[in-house]
């Protein structure tokens, strides 16, 4: 694999290190957040005082998204699971970048107001493309990141409609929105960082590009596929 392969692997690592720092930095700057109980978006607002600090922060992350995408596209060759799963996350990023900085929503206090109603299809659209991301990342490698990757999809899934749920209903769980929502969301940035490990363990990118075709061997193909990743 080659170095600027290598390079453009690594941005998916810091992606989503990124994300999680940012988030985490700017609840702590935003005074009387909790980060408990109010979710990422309200961290860049219309009108809250994080927003300077995590407009540029979340579009540097978005970019190294695309980045991360494209480099899984061009890696994919006839695997085309993960030239899928490339795809969707140059989607993930083009769609989080739309809502980051056209349909973000209006301040809790202000009610479901047109903007938040927005701003909610947005997510709703982004959290589409994040779940077929993973579902073709399910196929793109080996079986233990298959089977990672089912169990991520499934959690997901879970703390998304535990999240809905509390909305909707106005739960006495709504206190602990911040909790489920950052569940799901770090969930999802763990699984990008595992991938772009994974891919940056396998030494020869042809076994990538067509991993049923290297090896004619599957359980040879397999530890191939996965040297150091078990």
């Amino acid at each position: 694999m080659s170095a600027s392969q290598k390079a453009l692997l690594v941005c998916g690592i810091l992606s989503s290190l990124l994300y999680v720092a940012t988030d985490i930095f700017a609840a702590l700057q935003y005074r009387g957040y909790s980060y408990a109980a109010q979710g990422v978006s309200e961290l860049n607002a219309v009108g809250a005082p994080t927003r300077p600090l995590t407009l540029p922060l979340f579009t540097l992350d978005n970019v190294l998204l695309a980045a991360f995408g494209v480099c899984l596209w061009r890696l994919a060759g006839r695997n085309r699971a993960l030239r899928f799963t490339g795809a969707l996350l140059v989607a993930d990023a083009v769609v989080g970048q739309m809502g980051l900085q056209f349909f973000n929503m209006d301040p809790r206090v202000a009610g479901r107001t047109p903007r938040t109603a927005m701003h909610e299809m947005v997510t709703g659209v982004e959290v589409l493309v994040i779940l077929s991301a993973i579902g073709f990342g399910a196929a793109a490698l080996g079986k233990p990141f298959r089977l990672y990757s089912i169990a991520t999809l499934l959690a997901v899934l879970a703390c998304g409609g535990l999240t809905f749920w509390i909305v909707e209903t106005r739960s006495s769980l709504l206190p602990w929105i911040g909790v489920t929502e950052r569940i799901n969301i770090y969930g999802y940035m763990l699984w990008k960082l595992t991938l772009a490990v994974a891919l940056l363990r396998v030494r020869d990118a042809a076994i990538v590009a067509d991993p049923q075709g290297v090896v004619d061997d599957p359980r040879s193909r397999e530890r191939a596929l996965w040297q150091g990743v078990r």
